[in-house]
């Protein structure tokens, strides 16, 4: 998440969105705050958000071994963008972190009926 590509890419996508909560979220990516990413994806407001932040916020929790926080954040978000592939897959990876087979059977399915020609499911 630290290097100076990254640091310069933050700084360009703040001046150009510099919506508060997703400011704070790219901070806290920045300086790699455990603490300030639990507390962003706990507030009601982050299920507002597009579901390219949701989805960063998500891997980067998993990224922290809290795929606990992370799948609740992902689950209400699959609803609200039934099809995104990329929230479906990590929805899925997470609940396999944490041992929900049913959950995890149930967004992959939903991944590969929308994007069957993705190489990752031909196992």
């Amino acid at each position: 998440w630290t290097s100076p590509e990254a640091e310069a890419i933050a700084t360009l996508a703040i001046d150009l969105d510099p919506e508060p909560l997703r400011t704070e979220l790219r901070m806290a990516l920045l300086e790699e705050d455990e603490d300030a990413l639990r507390e962003i994806a706990a507030r009601p407001e982050v299920a507002g958000l597009p579901a390219s932040s949701i989805w960063v916020l998500g891997t980067a929790l998993r990224a922290l071994r809290r795929s606990d926080l992370a799948v609740v954040l992902l689950e209400p978000a699959t609803a609200r963008f039934p099809d995104d592939v990329r929230l479906r897959f990590a929805a899925a990876d997470c609940a396999s972190d944490q041992n929900r087979w049913d959950v995890a059977l149930r967004h992959s399915s939903a991944a590969a009926a929308l994007r069957p020609d993705l190489p990752m499911l031909a196992y």
